[in-house]
């Protein structure tokens, strides 16, 4: 293993303060900022501006910390948006019911959650430490190695965000194409290889309600509103029904491009396994932010599998 290796795997820990995974560096920056957004906050609230209102002066100390904090911190937009939520409950502007009851009537809270857990694999190796798991132990066969690309991309969207897994195996099949000489547009495994990613992905998302939350939330909520029934699908059930169903449609749908593109075994040369375990070594043992991720998702499916709430649970 090379050093760069070496210090990625060595910076790779459950919390990653140096923003390895997350780009968000704890670093003397953002510590000073967040000090300045917790002094303009307090400074402001001891001004008397009780004229205006009880939580007047809270009000506008709350404004300018998380101003400054916006402005300044150099974080993504959403995590100031949730500190909006949280400190305005902490400081009593609203409460969680009334969090629950503008947002919780829609799919919003769960969608967000679901999405951010789902996301949260793009930041880790994860994705690609599965595909190339699955194509070292089973692609060593032409036709098996297109279903064993596909069926990975619907078992990972399954978990991840749809859109990531397109792309995190869209650009592993590229680079396996022109490992093995295929041309592109020219290429009847490409072609067959690049409209089977993006079908499945679509295809695994539907497996959980994780899978897609923007999409099958908002399914659920079209049956709630043209049924007029004040009721909802749970996680567990939809699982009952998914699973089963992308388990059986999965071979089909293989066989559907398989016979579409015409593909045949003696077409094209395979790469050998070691090409596989060669990119599991670049990868490296197991990271923290992978524990991380895979330790909230399972803590995530496990609370809704056991009834909690979804938006709750995400």
């Amino acid at each position: 293993m090379d050093s760069d290796k070496m210090m990625l795997t060595k910076g790779d820990k459950i919390l990653d303060l140096a923003g390895l995974r997350t780009g968000i560096i704890v670093n003397r920056k953002l510590v000073t900022v967040f000090i300045v957004s917790l002094a303009a906050f307090f400074l402001l609230r001891m001004v008397d501006l009780s004229a205006f209102g009880p939580s007047t002066s809270t009000a506008l100390g709350f404004l300018v910390g998380i101003l400054i904090f916006m402005i300044f911190s150099g974080t993504e937009v959403i995590i100031s948006v949730f500190l909006i939520v949280l400190l305005g409950m902490l400081l009593g502007f609203w409460d969680f019911n009334l969090v629950g009851t503008t947002f919780g009537s829609s799919p919003f809270l769960a969608t967000i959650g679901m999405l951010i857990v789902a996301m949260g694999c793009e930041f880790t190796p994860f994705g690609k430490r599965v595909a190339y798991w699955f194509l070292y132990r089973f692609g060593d066969n032409p036709i098996r190695m297109v279903c064993i690309i596909a069926i990975t991309c619907g078992v990972i969207s399954t978990f991840v965000s749809n859109i990531a897994t397109l792309i995190l195996m869209s650009s592993i099949a590229a680079t396996l194409l022109e490992a093995m000489g295929e041309r592109p547009g020219k290429s009847k495994l490409g072609k067959a290889v690049m409209v089977m990613i993006p079908t499945f992905s679509m295809i695994g998302g539907m497996s959980l309600i994780s899978g897609a939350p923007t999409g099958n939330l908002m399914g659920i909520e079209y049956i709630r509103n043209a049924s007029g029934i004040d009721a909802t699908i749970s996680y567990s059930v939809w699982g009952i029904v998914g699973v089963p169903a992308i388990l059986f449609v999965y071979p089909l749908a293989c066989a559907v491009y398989i016979r579409y593109f015409r593909l045949h075994n003696d077409e094209f040369t395979l790469l050998p396994p070691q090409y596989y375990k060669e990119q599991l070594e670049k990868i490296g043992s197991l990271g923290g932010s992978e524990v991380r991720w895979i330790i909230t998702v399972t803590g995530m499916i496990v609370a809704m599998t056991l009834g909690v709430r979804m938006e709750t649970a995400a």
